[in-house]
């Protein structure tokens, strides 16, 4: 595996396990605030894993993976959501969170997914 594949790759692996960190941290929020930080950081997280391993996928044996990968990501309706909302919050100027009494709803372009009763 050329070097550059390796680097993106280890990259994308240290991101992964950043990502898992801010699952950790939105299970321990204290506060709705708290929640909404770590879900734009996690979405963040998620879109930089997805270039770098596109970048390690360039052109390489791993490139018809990557294709797939890339497929699924657009008929899958979570990993579009999750695309979108990381679109959205991005780029956009509407937080993409809104917090209700005993709930916290995540929105995107078009749709949003509330869960009820969380308790943070």
């Amino acid at each position: 595996m050329p070097d550059f594949e390796r680097r993106a790759f280890l990259r994308a692996r240290e991101d992964v396990d950043a990502a898992a960190l801010k699952l950790d941290e939105m299970r321990r929020a204290k506060t709705f605030s708290d929640l909404d930080r770590h879900w734009s950081e996690f979405l963040s997280l998620l879109q930089r894993i997805y270039n770098r391993l596109g970048k390690a996928c360039q052109g390489g044996p791993s490139s018809a993976w990557y294709g797939r990968l890339k497929h699924e990501r657009g008929a899958d309706d979570l990993l579009t959501y999750v695309q979108h909302a990381r679109h959205a919050d991005e780029h956009g100027i509407d937080k993409i969170t809104r917090v209700f009494e005993d709930s916290v709803q995540f929105t995107s372009q078009g749709s949003s997914h509330k869960i009820g009763r969380a308790h943070v």
